[in-house]
């Protein structure tokens, strides 16, 4: 009975290491299935199993591969796109993971080292079960990298602007965001037909890109960017940067200011005209005279021009006060009392017809009273001569 024992015994001991190199071995198969199972996703993504890839694709190896991809070639659209979403300044589902792949991994990119696994799942086999390939939703008409830089080229050697110090030829860190910038300024220019179509196809979508730049109502206002179409901005501004005015009081003060000085500048008019008929009637002129004249001119000139900068701001309402202010002195100051003049002379002329016919046109001596009407009052200027 004891020798039975001691055999039971020795055989327990020796049966106990094989039963723990076999556990560890079915545990190593386990894990070696595992892992050939998530990893055969990206071999054959045609496996029903492989439709919601959350299980071995994470989010986390999504962000690495698109770090990897943003970190070599930076200015590329889809990284600029990346970049505005992390700025908060694009929000939406065009800031997913899968649509940020999207849009750098459909092109030439797919043979980068980050566009792998997005390739394997959704490029490189057309049976794909992977929802997320036909669920990505990237930008739609994404203006790339080298269309953006040579559209802004155009832009900047048609018009210097703000915005051209962002990419030189030597320099061009988001070619996009700055093609965006220019023309959200100048919409209307033809090397912006590209943005305009991406815009249009992603409405609401691109944030800054596709508007000015968002502000809060705690923000202050900034000033607009130019824009050579008429518009009702109040934040233009006025012939100097950084001179602007954010509030509709200040703006309609403003306005009032430019009717002003169109008025004023007709009144300047009316006052040179007569100041150059009494230079006429003088036998010669001064030094104090001609310098008088000089100045007057010059005024006269730098106001017309000024008034013209004014206007071409396009800016429906200092156009409007700059219009209404030269029309309204032009006619006050310099029309109405020639025309009234002119009437003044007419009757006098009548009044004394019965006498120039009793004496004899021939032997009369009386100057006709309309040739004394000073035809400087009928000199109207224009603007900007």
């Amino acid at each position: 009975m004891r020798l039975m024992l001691l055999f039971m015994l020795l055989l327990s001991v020796l049966s106990f290491p094989m039963r723990t190199r076999s556990s560890r071995v079915g545990t190593g198969q386990a894990q070696t299935v595992t892992k050939s199972q998530t990893t055969s996703c990206f071999e054959n993504p045609s496996q029903p199993r492989c439709a919601d890839s959350a299980g071995y694709y994470t989010a986390a190896m999504i962000q690495e591969d698109l770090a990897k991809l943003c970190t070599v070639m930076p200015g590329m659209s889809g990284c600029v796109v990346r970049a505005e979403c992390g700025g908060g300044h694009i929000k939406g589902g065009k800031c997913s993971g899968w649509s940020q792949l999207a849009e750098i991994c459909t092109k030439m990119m797919s043979g980068m080292e980050g566009c792998k696994h997005y390739a394997d799942l959704c490029l490189k086999n057309n049976r794909t079960v992977v929802k997320m390939c036909q669920h990505a939703d990237p930008v739609v008409g994404l203006v790339d990298e080298m269309t953006a830089k040579a559209n802004t080229k155009k832009l900047c050697t048609q018009m210097s602007m703000e915005g051209c110090r962002d990419c030189t030829d030597s320099s061009c860190p988001a070619p996009l965001l700055t093609y965006s910038k220019l023309c959200n300024s100048m919409p209307h220019m033809t090397a912006c037909k590209a943005w305009s179509s991406m815009c249009a196809a992603n409405p609401n979508e691109l944030g800054i890109l596709c508007t000015d730049s968002p502000t809060t109502s705690g923000q202050s206002c900034s000033q607009a960017a130019m824009n050579m179409l008429f518009h009702f901005n109040e934040n233009d501004p006025i012939l100097f940067d950084g001179v602007y005015v954010c509030s509709t009081p200040f703006y309609v003060l403003v306005c009032i200011c430019c009717a002003f000085s169109g008025g004023f500048y007709s009144f300047l008019k009316r006052i040179k005209t007569r100041y150059t008929g009494v230079l006429i009637m003088r036998k010669e002129l001064k030094i104090v005279d001609d310098a008088a004249s000089f100045i007057l001119s010059f005024i006269l000139v730098t106001m017309s021009y000024l008034i013209m900068l004014i206007a071409m701001t396009y800016n429906v309402g200092y156009f409007l006060s700059c219009m209404v202010g030269l029309a309204i002195g032009q006619y006050v100051l310099i029309e109405r009392p020639a025309i009234l003049k002119r009437q003044a002379a007419n009757d006098d002329s009548s009044s004394l017809k019965p006498l120039m016919s009793g004496r004899g046109n021939s032997n009369s001596r009386v100057s006709h009273p309309i040739n004394s009407v000073d035809d400087d009052e009928n000199d109207y200027y224009n603007c900007c001569e």
